[in-house]
């Protein structure tokens, strides 16, 4: 029976047994079936595809049948060739790649596990620490710890002032309860800033060492919980990036540092943005301050984000009051 608008096949199949048809195999279209037209198209019908039959590879021409000026081609190697520059600089743009992928996991994955492992450290010296005596010193403590940019890891998250200013003020009333830092490098403390999602360990000094750990004390400036302005830097990007959101704080919230003499409680008054070497900031007023300083924005040492905030709840909070009467103010910067 003739199909219509198909021509009639009146060829005969070879004899012998037809090798199998791979059934999986794309031919001439994308369909996987073995068709009527298909057989006819790959040889089935007329010997070319049967038992001993095997299709001979296209002769090569002859070399006085090229064209003038023709590359001869060669019988031995007839296969794409690479050329080795490219190859070179493909290869060289690979491993470049993987080198910043892997440079960009570690800024982020093997920092914050490095600061994990310090704050466990750092956790269990301040539980021991709160066990003994409180250090208390009359003098103002040597500045011990390094402030230079170029210690850090990574240029673009350096959450210190360049420079410093300024010492300490000494209680001057008998009402105060005396804190002094520990040595540099150990654990002061503990901040928790519910609204920025901080809770850390806080430790003495802020060179790179030392805020690898963790959120550092400035140690030419007041202890938190006594009269002056304490000064804590912290991370945004690496190494745990304690003081990632702290640009979410806004006047009227309240966060906790705890010392070796109990909890002292700060109201944020205001926020700024400022230059890297505005150590204003880092003076001293009368009163109870503590300031916060992190790179801005996030990703870059171009600024820094300055939160300040003053004392109104802990062991030295009613003395400092009564001593600094209506001092509460925000800062500002020098005329």
């Amino acid at each position: 029976m003739t199909r219509p608008g198909r021509d009639v096949v009146t060829q005969q199949p070879s004899t012998g047994t037809l090798p199998p048809v791979d059934f999986t195999q794309r031919h001439d279209t994308g369909s996987a079936l073995l068709t009527f037209e298909k057989a006819i198209d790959i040889g089935v019908f007329d010997g070319r595809i049967g038992p001993g039959v095997v299709e001979a590879p296209t002769p090569l021409p002859a070399e006085d049948e090229l064209p003038p000026g023709a590359l001869v081609p060669d019988p031995e190697n007839t296969g794409r060739r690479w050329n080795p520059w490219a190859l070179t600089l493909g290869v060289a743009m690979v491993l470049a790649g993987l080198s910043f992928i892997g440079f960009a996991a570690f800024q982020k994955f093997g920092t914050d596990a490095i600061a994990a492992s310090h704050q466990a450290d750092l956790e269990v010296e301040f539980e021991a620490r709160k066990e003994g005596p409180v250090p208390v010193t009359t003098e103002t403590p040597p500045d011990t710890s390094s402030a230079d940019p170029a210690e850090f890891d990574d240029p673009e998250d350096v959450p210190i002032l360049i420079g410093t200013a300024g010492d300490p003020l000494l209680a001057e009333s008998d009402n105060i309860v005396v804190e002094a830092p520990p040595a540099s490098g150990m654990a002061l403390g503990r901040i928790v800033i519910p609204q920025a999602g901080v809770d850390w360990v806080l430790v003495e000094g802020v060179s790179a060492a030392d805020l690898r750990k963790g959120p550092g004390h400035m140690p030419w400036t007041a202890v938190p919980g006594q009269p002056g302005n304490a000064v804590i830097s912290g991370h945004r990007t690496t190494y745990g990036s304690p003081f990632n959101r702290l640009d979410l704080l806004v006047p009227g919230d309240r966060f906790t540092v705890e010392t070796l003499i109990g909890d002292h409680t700060y109201e944020v008054v205001s926020t700024l943005i400022v230059a890297p070497d505005d150590v204003w900031v880092t003076e001293q007023w009368t009163g109870g301050w503590l300031t916060l300083t992190t790179c801005h924005p996030k990703g870059s040492s171009r600024q820094r984000l300055i939160v300040f905030s003053k004392l109104v709840d802990g062991p030295n909070a009613a003395a400092i009051r009564v001593e600094y009467p209506s001092l509460y103010t925000p800062p500002q910067p020098p005329a």
